[in-house]
């Protein structure tokens, strides 16, 4: 469902990029691919911060050395994953273009054990970033998130240290942010 604030068109698939002056920690220099969004929240996550886990660390019987993202400050004692393998777990929810999210984690260790996943279909979150009824649409008319298409984008890259920076030097009015210091009211 896309959802309108007075200005500003938000739905499920979009990226938001957190503005140069949203001062919360959880999502400083932050890109989050929004999985979910309605009348009753918003639920995504971020996909350019990396944790120091990896998969082979948290899933026994895995070996191997594909990166954890921190997906966000909500539950993020759990697993959650975007992938490209749509229905191929059962419950798995479709996000935009070949994106899902979700699915039986049974069917998704299957498949890792059997090394049916290619890297470049899986990505993996500690944690999520949600939004309840009305809040995203609040932190939008405050300017703390900048909306933007996810399609056309690889939001799979495990990679994306350059993200944010990318994007933000890409779109209007916020080019000039391209090279802003960690800390600017320290100068």
């Amino acid at each position: 469902m896309v959802q309108q604030s007075s200005k500003i068109t938000v739905g499920q698939g979009q990226l938001l990029i957190a503005s140069p002056f949203l001062n919360d920690r959880n999502f400083r220099k932050s890109v989050v691919l929004l999985a979910e969004h309605g009348p009753e929240g918003s639920l995504g996550f971020i996909i350019n911060h990396k944790t120091s886990l990896t998969l082979g660390q948290v899933l026994e019987g895995v070996a191997n050395d594909w990166p954890i993202f921190y997906g966000g400050p909500v539950g993020h004692d759990s697993l959650f994953y975007v992938h490209t393998l749509g229905t191929a777990l059962q419950g798995a929810r479709h996000v935009v273009g070949n994106i899902w999210w979700g699915g039986s984690f049974d069917d998704l260790k299957r498949l890792l054990l059997e090394n049916r996943v290619p890297p470049d279909a899986l990505k993996l979150f500690a944690g999520y970033s949600g939004w309840g009824k009305g809040q995203l649409l609040d932190e939008l008319e405050e300017n703390a998130w900048i909306v933007h298409p996810a399609r056309g984008l690889n939001v799979l890259d495990d990679e994306p240290e350059e993200l944010w920076r990318s994007l933000i030097q890409k779109t209007p009015g916020y080019a000039l942010w391209y090279n802003m210091p960690e800390a600017p009211y320290l100068n």
